[in-house]
């Protein structure tokens, strides 16, 4: 079942290295999952909305540190009535980007 995200947001599909295709939902259920390991619960919805958030937030906006572009996530999200402090913000966009990188993406659909 697919995991309800921001409103018109992307929902894109992932390439990896080695041909293997995966989804968008997959790397948000993985960032749930290494988020739970450090002890924090957090909704799977509340994460899509987070990673989507940011992701339009990138393609719009070049050159964001991760302070930033964390910073901005928050208060975009609050126009969603979700909010998030801040650290936890910067741990999902961590989370997601080391998978992202794990896998060694190198397609975006």
């Amino acid at each position: 079942m697919p995991i309800a995200g921001l409103p018109g947001a992307t929902e894109p599909s992932f390439m990896t290295r080695d041909r293997a295709l995966v989804s968008f939902d997959t790397l948000v259920r993985r960032t749930v999952a290494e988020i739970g390991e450090g002890g924090q619960e957090l909704s799977i919805e509340v994460a899509k909305a987070t990673i989507q958030c940011a992701r339009q937030l990138v393609c719009a906006m070049k050159n964001l540190d991760k302070s930033s572009l964390s910073r901005l996530v928050t208060r975009e999200l609050r126009r969603f009535r979700i909010l998030l402090m801040q650290p936890l913000v910067e741990a999902i966009l961590a989370s997601y980007a080391g998978i992202v990188a794990r896998l060694d993406i190198a397609e975006v659909y």
